[in-house]
């Protein structure tokens, strides 16, 4: 049986790899999934994380005060919820 990882690592294509990926489960045994998966992640994604992650610029739209009118019209129907029958539902998009 061939060790599919590291022809997943030398994959052309993220097709490629994806079908390799999903043979695992057919060429491997349950209960050495565990073990090629952590194999297939330390070579994949372990050496350099970097080149998997991306700058975020932050914005004020990011920070809690611009959604927290909208969580609190959530907690409060989700409260009153439980000590009335509901009679409508709460528009907490419009609060956005």
């Amino acid at each position: 049986m061939p060790d599919l990882v590291p022809a997943i690592v030398a994959a052309s294509s993220w097709n490629t790899r994806v079908t390799l990926v999903r043979q695992i489960p057919e060429q491997y045994g349950r209960a050495q999934l565990r073990d090629v998966y952590s194999r297939l992640a330390r070579q994949l994604y372990v050496p350099d994380p970097a080149l998997e992650l991306a700058y975020v610029v932050w914005r004020q739209d990011y920070e809690l005060a611009s959604v927290t009118e909208a969580y609190e019209q959530a907690y409060s129907a989700s409260i009153h919820r439980s000590n009335r029958a509901v009679s409508g539902r709460v528009n907490v998009k419009g609060a956005l």
